[in-house]
């Protein structure tokens, strides 16, 4: 590999490391300004502190409840998966095996 090939992939290398910083940082921001959104919409709503603070709770359980069945239905999903991959992978290589049982000379060496 040439010097100017082994510069270009460290430059390619340190600008995509850059642009992933920049994204990661984009949505962390973004993602704080919806929350203190959110925050301040209830705050700053029209109801009696009562109201906001059980209305708080209620939406933190709903979130908590969600993020729950969110994290079921994508471990399921995963699981779901990997055993589809894993049975097709189990029948490749049975296909592969007989393949080879079967294989002559010629099928080897052309």
């Amino acid at each position: 590999m040439s010097l100017a090939k082994l510069i270009e992939e460290k430059r390619k290398a340190k600008s995509r490391k850059e642009n992933t910083k920049k994204t990661k940082n984009i949505a962390v921001g973004a993602t704080v300004g919806i929350l203190a959104g959110i925050a301040g919409g209830f705050l700053f709503a029209p109801k009696a502190g009562k109201e906001t603070r059980d209305s708080l709770k209620e939406s933190a359980s709903n979130i908590s409840t969600t993020a729950k069945d969110k994290t079921m239905e994508v471990k399921n999903k995963v699981s779901e998966y990997l055993k589809d991959k894993k049975d097709e992978k189990v029948r490749l290589d049975a296909a592969i095996k007989e393949d080879n049982r079967t294989a002559t000379i010629e099928d080897v060496i052309l």
